[in-house]
Order: C-alpha cells, then structure tokens, then sequence
C-alpha cells in the first residue's frame, strides 16, 4: 500500500533507531548476562546452568524483536508498506512478550532453587546477584516497551 513519503521517512528513521536500540541492547544484555553467571552464588551446577540458559533466552527473543520484528526495512519497499507484514510483525511482538513470560516463569523457578541452596549451605545473597537478578529480568521490561512502542510506530493495517 501507497504512503506518504514523509511518513515512510519517519518510520525509517524512527523505527530504524527504536529496532537498533532494542537489538543492541540485548546483545549488550546477553553479554552481561554471561559475565554476572559466573559471579551468581555457587549453587548446584546443573541448575545454575538453566538460570543462564533461560537469561539468554530472554535476551534471544528480544534481539529477535529488535532486529526483524521492529526492523522497517522488512515493512517499506520505497513509499510502499508491506501490510501483511506489519500484521505478522504486531502479532510476533506479542507472541515474543509471552513467550519472555514463559521463559521468565523457568527462570524464576530455577533462580530461586539456586538461591535457595546457596542460603541453606550457610551462604548469602551478595550484590553481584541482584545485579543479576535486574540484568536477567530487564529483557522483559524492553519487550514491553517494544510491544507497546512498535504497535503505536506500525498502526493496525485495514486489510
């Protein structure tokens, strides 16, 4: 479908730096994630390993939000917008929001386990592990902020 020109502009310029922003932050993330996983309390192994594994998940599905589901070169060909496009990237924006809860449900469990373990052996909670706590869960709020963001930046198309 035909659009202005100052508007495929604006989406160009908008959603090019909103997909970048969101993109490079959860590369950014999942190598924060990887550093503070060695810092996490010294729980069982096993367990510790999930905890990393569903962080990186997280920050999987938002680097997936970022650069393809935001990405505003996938919807403009010239002055032209995709519309079926738009309307698979606005249904995999909350596809992704739910899929971040899924994986946050797991990671929750398996943290707790592991903090858990680490107070019963006498340990305790430092500040390398709520840094890790706020890193690991900081995908989510982005995802929120890029369901609501790019819905608004891509409009409801009338198919």
């Amino acid at each position: 479908m035909p659009i202005p020109a100052e508007q495929a502009r604006r989406l160009r310029t908008l959603g090019g730096w909103f997909a970048m922003l969101i993109g490079s932050s959860a590369v950014v993330l999942a190598a924060v994630v990887l550093l503070l996983g060695g810092q996490l309390t010294t729980g069982p192994g096993e367990f510790v390993v999930l905890v990393d594994m569903l962080a990186l998940a997280l920050d999987a599905v938002l680097a997936l939000t970022g650069f393809l589901f935001l990405n505003p070169w996938r919807h403009l060909r010239g002055n032209h917008i995709e519309l079926l496009l738009v309307q698979r990237s606005r249904q995999m924006l909350g596809l992704g929001w739910g899929l971040m809860m899924f994986f946050a449900l797991g990671l929750t469990f398996f943290l707790l386990v592991v903090l858990r373990a680490e107070v019963r052996r006498g340990g305790q909670i430092d500040g390398w592990d709520w840094v890790f706590v706020v890193v690991a869960y900081l995908p989510i709020v982005l995802q929120g902020m890029a369901f609501f963001l790019g819905r608004r930046l891509y409009p409801r198309p009338n198919l």
